[in-house]
């Protein structure tokens, strides 16, 4: 009977519980569709040997989502192997790695591992929490396969439908020495030739105030303003006590994110936007500052958050966008959408952030002040409960036009309705603001 093949959107929450309880899934990967299973459970990658009619002598690759996978696979990588965690992980490359204690004793001569940038393959990673093994889905020694509909009449449990792969090369491998690297079989990548970070075309690199840290934008369109700063500032000023892991909707270039890792000391941050090349950029600036371990950017629409993040997270912050759709149409389509919600991100944003928030755990948003009431009432809905409020104007004298606000999950508090914030004064930026700028 064949298995059952599901759209990737609808099946992927169903192929990660499927693989927790031991059984195996064929999904898409960047070149062809693999078999999906824990590596932890002997019985069930003994059960991918016997559908792929695999000697066992053959080790089964693991595959990971982000870097951090890397510790969960083994104790004690190569530094060659850390250095590549750290500034980001070629695409297609496979490094061999001592295994770690919790994988099956199939894996007892090391470990082949690498990280997918692969919407389906990294989502599935990031539910399960785990890496899972990522063998070509098809019988020893016929041909890797590009569809899901070849899948179908293979003995798992489960096949995702991410469309066809593009096919290509299989993934270098290679073993890391003191000398530099062993290649095991040769592939797209070069070891110590790893492909160069380019950015997009006429993206500029630049610098986030009150921070070490710089970004990659576009020449025009969505490029960053200060509400990115503002929210940053704020939300680790009122961020919970410990923060270990923080979430950015709408992450853009990364320059909260970015922010927020330099000032929350400890914490691992993820960053989900709808814009691929956006993400894609920050992912290319993570990697070049070093920070790829800890930061991770996420290419994906927020209406499929449950299919994309799992909890867990202690902050939520968010820069939705300023406008509400139904005015002029912006000539960059980019900018367009970075800047108008057509009415649901915001309510969104706030469910989603009740979703993946720890207990006491607090969402944190910069809007404009006509968002406020709205806000308010989709957070009310959301079960968050308002903390903080801070109203920002251009001058003293004149209006709010931003508001600045934290949530809490499961909690009720006094909220605290903090004095305002002046941007600017005389010809310049008032005193505070420049402070928050410059710290």
């Amino acid at each position: 009977m064949p298995a059952p093949v599901l759209p990737w959107r609808e099946g992927v929450r169903k192929a990660a519980a499927t693989i927790a309880r031991g059984g195996v899934v064929a999904f898409p990967t960047e070149t062809y569709y693999g078999l999906g299973a824990d590596p932890g459970n002997e019985e069930a990658c003994r059960r991918i040997f016997s559908i792929k009619r695999r000697p066992e002598g053959l080790a089964l690759p693991v595959l990971g989502c982000h870097p951090r996978n890397l510790r969960q696979v083994t104790e004690a990588p190569h530094p060659s192997v850390e250095t590549l965690a750290r500034d980001g992980w070629p695409a297609a490359f496979m490094a061999i790695v001592p295994p770690g204690p919790w994988l099956a004793p199939l894996f007892a001569d090391g470990v082949a591992f690498r990280v997918s940038a692969h919407p389906v393959a990294g989502h599935l990673v990031r539910i399960l929490g785990l890496p899972i093994t990522a063998t070509s889905a098809n019988l020893h020694q016929e041909p890797p396969v590009r569809t899901a509909g070849e899948c179908a009449h293979l003995e798992v449990d489960l096949v995702l439908d991410g469309g066809e792969t593009p096919g290509g090369l299989p993934s270098t491998l290679a073993r890391p020495t003191d000398d530099g690297w062993e290649v095991l079989r040769p592939g797209p990548v070069i070891p110590g030739h790893w492909p160069p970070a380019v950015a997009p075309a006429g993206w500029t690199r630049d610098k986030i105030p009150a921070c070490a840290a710089w970004v990659l934008q576009p020449p025009a369109g969505n490029r960053f303003t200060l509400d990115a700063i503002l929210l940053a500032h704020f939300s680790r000023r009122w961020a919970p006590g410990r923060v270990e892991r923080f979430l950015d909707l709408g992450a853009g270039t990364g320059v909260c994110s970015f922010h927020l890792l330099e000032h929350l000391p400890g914490a691992t941050g993820c960053g989900l936007e709808l814009d691929e090349t956006a993400a894609g950029a920050a992912r290319l600036a993570a990697g070049a500052q070093g920070l790829a371990g800890d930061l991770e950017f996420i290419s994906g629409d927020l209406a499929d958050e449950r299919q994309i993040l799992a909890g867990g997270f202690d902050l939520v912050v968010s820069n939705p966008p300023y406008f509400v759709e139904g005015g002029s149409m912006c000539p960059d389509a980019d900018r367009h959408r970075a800047r108008h919600d057509a009415g649901d991100f915001l309510p969104g944003a706030l469910r989603c952030a009740t979703r993946v928030l720890r207990p006491g755990g607090k969402a944190c948003l910069v809007l404009p002040a006509a968002r406020l009431q709205e806000a308010l009432a989709q957070a009310s809905i959301a079960r968050l409960h308002l903390t903080d409020l801070r109203l920002v104007h251009a001058r003293a004298g004149e209006p709010a036009n931003r508001a600045l606000v934290a949530f809490v999950k499961t909690r009720r508090t006094t909220p605290v309705f903090h004095p305002p914030l002046f941007v600017h004064e005389g010809d310049g930026y008032a005193d505070e603001l420049r402070g928050i700028l410059l710290e």
